[in-house]
């Protein structure tokens, strides 16, 4: 029994020194790396004597232990495995909106040539015939008046100017031709063009600019008209309302005055809304020695001009001191 016990702690031995390099490996792997695994060697074993023989026991040594390459604790740099570099995604301005580049032909139409509209060749008599109509007319400018604020200019073809054509030109126009139209016109043979309007029962055209309106030459008038005929006698005042359209002199004593800062007015009545008024504006009113409304109150004049109407009651525009001279 001794001999078999002896045996078999002889072989658990062996198979401890197989096993427990094994484990001891397994558990280097996780915590000691450079641990090396040690054989165990078996003890030795005596045979007592006995009538039986034996032959001596002898140790065995086990398989060497597979060589087994010992981790490092460094991974070797072929096998590295870094922590990915996150990706860099390249900074983009906001992609601008798209622009659908249409052909000019399909957005606007092509721009045409301005041309003129068509105009009707017309007797200036006629104009009242033509409203809203572009028409051209020939004449002479016998008559030049200004409005009460002294801005507007008047072109008239006719002494009665309340019921025959009138041009019309406003400031920021007049500013546009070289001289004063009043000045420029007056007594010449003029061509107009422009659209024929109705203002108060009467016809007018509005002339915008310079191009509108030409002198002609004295040969190529179609019409003959005559400058507004002028009276040789003095005309009493009062009865200033029967020469409209004609040169007068008139004398009297000038009992008011008004500078409304725009228009100077003469009166020889105070009933001025009805009697003959003398009319001088801003720019004639700097050519006398002394503000007309002080120097004529009260005083006797003589005054040279055309009668014209203007709401109901005759008026004589004074241009310069020439026309008007005190006689007391």
């Amino acid at each position: 029994m001794n001999a078999s016990f002896r045996w078999t702690t002889a072989r658990c031995g062996l198979w401890l020194s197989l096993i427990l390099p094994c484990l001891l490996l397994a558990a280097g792997c996780r915590s000691e790396p450079t641990a090396t695994p040690v054989p165990i060697a078996a003890p030795p074993m005596t045979v007592p004597a006995t009538t039986a023989t034996f032959p001596p026991a002898t140790t065995t040594a086990g398989p060497t232990p597979r060589s087994v390459s010992t981790p490092s604790l460094i991974p070797s740099p072929l096998t590295l495995t870094s922590t990915p570099t996150p990706r860099i995604m390249p900074t983009l301005s906001p992609t601008p909106s798209l622009v659908t580049v249409v052909p000019a032909a399909l957005t606007t139409q092509e721009a045409e040539p301005t041309l003129p509209a068509p105009f009707v060749e017309v007797d200036w008599r006629d104009a009242a015939r033509y409203y809203g109509q572009q028409v051209a007319v020939e004449g002479v400018i016998v008559r030049v008046g200004k409005s009460r604020t002294g801005d507007v200019t008047f072109l008239n073809f006719d002494p009665d100017y309340q019921h025959t054509l009138t041009l019309v030109i406003f400031p920021e126009d007049a500013a546009k031709f070289p001289v004063p139209p009043g000045e420029m016109f007056l007594h010449r043979p003029v061509r107009v063009v422009g659209t024929v309007q109705e203002y108060r029962g009467a016809p007018e055209i509005i002339v915008r600019r310079p191009e509108q309106i030409e002198i002609l030459g004295e040969a190529e008038l179609p019409l003959t008209a005559t400058p507004a005929p002028a009276v040789a006698a003095i005309v009493d005042w009062r009865q200033a309302a029967q020469y409209y359209g004609q040169q007068v002199t008139v004398e009297g004593l000038i009992v008011r005055t008004k500078n409304t800062g725009k228009v100077i007015f003469l009166n020889f009545d105070p009933d001025y809304r009805h009697t003959l008024t003398l009319v001088i504006f801003p720019d004639d009113a700097a050519r006398f020695p002394a503000p007309p409304e002080e120097m004529f109150l009260q005083r006797r004049v003589r005054a040279t001009g055309t009668v014209q109407e203007y709401q109901g009651a005759p008026e004589i525009i004074i241009r310069g001191p020439e026309q008007i001279e005190i006689v007391d």
